[in-house]
């Protein structure tokens, strides 16, 4: 299944550079993508530049407000399959 015209169903690059591609290939501005994920534009422009790495409900937000699902993220994934793994452990 293919996601809001990507090409793809996931992604393997870190949230940054795909964070990135998504803003340059729709042609949105760093502010769209901080109103549609209900974080601030500074927060954005962090994840952008790798000063800061989202928390899995900050990577939810932002691709739901994006019309993604969150699992399109890698980082998301992998918080997933982590979180699956304690719950088995238990």
């Amino acid at each position: 299944m293919l996601y809001a015209g990507l090409g793809m169903e996931r992604t393997t690059k870190p949230f940054r550079e795909a964070l990135a591609e998504i803003i340059r290939d729709r042609g949105l501005q760093q502010m769209d993508v901080a109103v549609r994920g209900k974080v601030s534009e500074a927060t954005i422009t962090r994840y952008l530049k790798g000063n800061r790495r989202p928390q899995p409900g900050t990577i939810a937000r932002i691709a739901v407000g994006l019309d993604l699902p969150p699992e399109y993220f890698k980082e998301y994934r992998y918080w997933r399959a982590h979180r699956m793994i304690e719950v088995v452990w238990r």
